[in-house]
């Protein structure tokens, strides 16, 4: 880092501040030219148009590095169409001649804002100004160098975007997969799908949930599990280590539960949690408060003893009616996901009571062919889960990276 120079940030970077568009001209029936808000940065998404007139300085090209000024400062490239730049968004781009090279300065702002965010202060929602960046004096290698790192750094970016697209795929494909195993089920003697009832309607009969095949059932998930029942609810005192206690936000992006990210809680406060739900093999639990109600997870052999908060439920099933696994695909499927929008759609904070969760209606074929369709998930789930810990190996890399070669302690050489 000896070689590396002390730049004035606002002498080496244009910014652009986003005009403030008159929202009476905004709408989603897309009349006129899109315009980027805050909320679609990240995933560079449409839903909002205007169609007024505008300036072409303010339209938004592919690949350009836009900031958000509101809440968490986010940095992201635009990966749509051309589009506006609404206020409280800034474009970067490159200044002909500076020592900063635009493309670096896309990978250095992420944690250089990160720094500017904690110590922003805030009663609300955090506010961003262009002050902040173009006062800076920050240090920076040679532009050569500056340009090499920006390569590197975005070949992994290039990986990590391959991978995301490879699971959004996957699981679009196992979403497809549920609409016909939950609505057609497979054919034990040939493996199959059976025939779809608009081609062959007399393997179905009619029931709560739609036609479903004759040798299915339709019924609540009373009949078919053993106990649904929750903890009682405190607040619990957290500790460094200890047991595991499960809330909403330990689900990773497969539904599985992260332990990494897990608080912990005594052994006495969960020997005490232990009286109401003795997790087991094969139970399930289920989150039914908050935003992260409906997600579902399995109780596996390998995991370690752990409790679950007031927010989570645990289902334990009959087995000889329904399979655990079965279940928790059923769960996670549109049909249970609609029935849990009916109960808690006019609820201000989303809360599904034990009575509620007890009423649902679940589609129960035999155990032969529950096994058949639970084979289907795995092979799915095997290849999503694949790619999501690609996914996390990547950004470990990358992480990684960005913390050697953004601060100098590994030497470029170009």
């Amino acid at each position: 880092m000896n070689n590396w120079e002390e730049l004035h940030i606002g002498n080496e970077v244009n910014l652009l501040s986003g005009c403030p568009f008159d929202s009476k001209k905004f709408n989603i029936e897309k009349k006129g030219k899109p315009l980027i808000r805050i909320r679609d940065i990240l995933d560079s998404s449409i839903d909002t148009y205007f169609s007024g007139s505008y300036l072409e300085t303010f339209i938004i090209k592919n690949g350009d590095i836009l900031v958000g000024m509101d809440g968490d400062f986010h940095v992201a490239k635009w990966k749509n169409i051309d589009a506006l730049l609404n206020q409280r968004i800034l474009k970067v781009y490159q200044k002909r001649g500076a020592k900063i090279d635009v493309n670096y300065f896309y990978y250095f702002l992420q944690p250089f804002l990160k720094k500017v965010h904690d110590i922003t202060a805030a009663t609300t929602v955090k506010h961003l100004s262009t002050y902040d960046i173009t006062k800076a004096y920050q240090k920076f290698p040679k532009i050569e160098q500056q340009q090499k790192i920006a390569k590197i750094l975005n070949t992994i970016d290039t990986v990590i975007e391959k991978t995301e697209k490879a699971i959004t795929k996957y699981q679009n494909i196992k979403k497809g997969m549920m609409h016909d195993l939950f609505t057609r089920g497979i054919d034990v003697k040939t493996g199959q799908l059976r025939s779809s009832y608009k081609d062959a309607p007399e393997l179905y009969k009619e029931s709560e949930l739609g036609m479903i095949p004759k040798d299915w059932s339709a019924e609540i998930f009373d009949e078919v599990t053993l106990k649904v029942t929750d903890r009682d609810h405190f607040t619990p005192t957290y500790f460094d280590d200890g047991i595991p206690i499960i809330s909403p936000k330990d689900f990773d992006e497969n539904e599985k539960i992260s332990f990494a990210k897990c608080k912990y809680i005594s052994l006495k406060a969960h020997l005490y949690n232990r009286k109401k739900t003795d997790l087991e093999v094969d139970d399930l639990v289920f989150t039914r408060i908050g935003a992260g109600l409906g997600k579902v997870c399995l109780v596996e052999s390998w995991m370690p003893e752990f409790s679950i908060l007031h927010s989570a439920s645990m289902i334990r099933v009959k087995k000889e009616k329904m399979l655990a696994p079965f279940l928790m695909e059923y769960i996670k499927s549109d049909l249970l996901q609609r029935q849990i929008k009916v109960e808690v759609q006019s609820i201000g904070v989303p809360d599904l009571g034990l009575d509620k969760i007890k009423e649902f209606k679940v589609l129960v074929p035999k155990p032969e062919e529950q096994k058949e369709i639970i084979k289907k998930f795995e092979s799915i789930n095997s290849i999503i889960e694949k790619e999501i810990d690609s996914l996390k190996k990547h950004q470990k890399i990358k992480k990684g990276l960005m913390q050697d070669l953004l601060t100098g302690k590994i030497e470029v050489k170009v």
